[in-house]
C-alpha cells in the first residue's frame, strides 16, 4: 500500500543513513512543513505522532490544502512544496533524495491502493524529474500519498509549466538581466526551486564574481564546467590578474554556486597516440606524450555545485582565450619533465579532424 507511513518509512530509512534524522517526529514535521509550509501553527507534536503511524489520516493537513489551492493552482501548490522541500533537504543533507526517489518508485508501482491514472502519473514524473528537478517528484508523491488515504475518489492532476511569483516580481528579473537575460529568455526559462532561492539573496557583486568566475571556467568531456585549482603562487597570481583572488573563490562557495570546501584531485593519463587535455568554450589544450610511452598527469579542481551548473547553462558567457592560453604556459613549467607535446587548439578546428593522424599540427599554438 503507498499512503503516509509508506512513504515516511522510506524517508526514515534513507535519513538514518546520514544520520541527521533519527526519528520519527522529525520526518513526521518536516513533510507536514512540506505539505503546508505553516503547519506549526495548527499542528501539535502529539499529531506528528500518530501521522507517522498513520493512526491520524492528516484531515486538518488536506482541509488546510484544499483551501490554500481556492488560491492557486494546483501545480502552483505543488511547485511550492518542491520549494520547501530543496530548502530543507539542502544538498542532501538529511537524506539522500535520488534514493528515497527510487524506493518511492517501487513502492509506487506496487502500490495495489493507487488508481492506474495516479500511478501512472507518478511514474511518468519519477522519469521526467528524476535528473533535474527530483524534488518536484518527490513532492508529487508526497501529496498523493495524503491525498489517496483521506479522500479515495483521486485522480492525478498533470503538472503545467508554472511561471512562479518570484519570476513576475521586479527584484527578481532584475536579478535575472544582472545574468544578461532577456526577458524573452526568462518567459522561456524554467527555473529549479533551489536556483530560485539562491538568487533571492545575491548581490549585484555576486552576480558580477559569478559572471567573471564563469569566463575562465573549464570544460569536461561529460560536459561538466569546472575551475582549474591554484596551488603555485604563479597560478595564484594568474587568477589575481584576472581579477579572482582567495576572497572571490569563498564568496562562491558562500553564494552556493562553487564547492570550494573539498576539491576534486585527478589524473589524467597521458598516451603518444591518444589527445587528452584541457579545453574552455573555444580553445583545447591538447597533451600526448612525445615517445611510445604513458605517463600520469595530478591536478585538482573546484567543481561547480548543481546551482551553479544551472547557472552555468542559462548565460551567456565568453571564455577567456588569454587566461586559457596563460594558464597552459604555467602548466607547460610545472610538467617540463615529462616528455609531453602541447598544444592549443580552436575547439572547432580539432573537431573536424576524425582521429590523430588527420590532424595538421601546423594549425596549433605550440606552447
Amino acid at each position: 500500500m503507498f499512503n503516509i507511513p509508506a512513504y515516511f518509512q522510506i524517508v526514515l530509512e534513507e535519513s538514518m543513513e546520514v544520520g541527521e534524522w533519527k526519528f520519527p517526529k522529525h520526518i513526521s514535521e518536516a513533510m507536514s512543513h512540506v505539505l503546508v509550509e505553516h503547519s506549526d501553527d495548527f499542528l501539535t507534536n502529539y499529531f506528528y505522532n500518530q501521522f507517522f503511524q498513520g493512526s491520524n489520516k492528516g484531515k486538518s493537513l488536506y482541509d488546510e490544502i484544499s483551501e490554500m489551492m481556492k488560491r492557486q493552482t494546483h501545480s502552483e501548490y505543488i511547485y511550492g512544496m518542491a520549494t520547501r522541500f530543496s530548502l530543507i533537504n539542502d544538498r542532501n543533507s538529511k537524506f539522500n533524495a535520488e534514493k528515497v526517489a527510487e524506493k518511492l518508485l517501487r513502492a509506487i508501482k506496487n502500490g495495489k491502493n493507487l488508481s492506474g491514472d495516479i500511478r501512472q502519473g507518478l511514474i511518468s514524473s519519477y522519469y521526467a524529474n528524476r535528473k533535474e528537478t527530483i524534488y518536484l517528484f518527490l513532492s508529487e508523491a508526497l501529496y498523493y500519498a495524503l491525498a489517496v488515504q483521506k479522500k479515495g475518489n483521486t485522480t492525478y492532476r498533470q503538472m503545467e509549466k508554472v511561471m512562479r511569483k518570484e519570476h513576475r516580481s521586479p527584484l527578481f528579473k532584475e536579478k535575472l538581466t544582472w545574468l544578461g537575460l532577456s526577458e524573452e529568455d526568462i518567459q522561456a526559462t524554467e527555473f529549479s526551486p533551489r536556483l530560485v532561492e539562491a538568487l533571492k539573496i545575491v548581490t549585484k557583486k555576486d552576480i558580477e564574481v559569478f559572471l567573471q568566475v564563469a569566463s575562465l571556467s573549464l570544460y569536461d568531456e561529460d560536459g561538466n564546467y569546472y575551475l582549474y585549482k591554484p596551488t603555485t603562487e604563479e597560478e595564484f597570481e594568474l587568477y589575481k590578474k584576472y581579477g579572482i583572488e582567495n576572497k572571490e573563490f569563498l564568496l562562491m562557495n558562500e553564494c552556493g554556486f562553487v564547492d570550494v570546501g573539498v576539491p576534486r584531485k585527478n589524473k589524467m593519463a597521458v598516451f603518444d597516440d591518444e589527445l587528452v587535455g584541457f579545453q574552455n568554450l573555444n580553445l583545447v589544450l591538447a597533451i600526448r606524450t612525445k615517445e611510445k610511452q604513458t605517463c600520469q598527469l595530478s591536478y585538482s579542481d573546484f567543481s561547480f555545485t548543481t546551482v551553479g551548473e544551472e547557472l552555468m547553462e542559462i548565460i551567456e558567457f565568453n571564455s577567456s582565450n588569454d587566461f586559457f592560453i596563460e594558464l597552459a604556459k604555467i602548466m607547460k613549467k610545472q610538467w617540463q619533465r615529462v616528455p609531453l607535446i602541447m598544444s592549443i587548439f580552436d575547439v572547432e578546428d580539432l573537431e573536424s579532424f576524425e582521429d590523430m593522424t588527420d590532424i595538421d599540427w601546423s594549425t596549433a599554438l605550440i606552447i
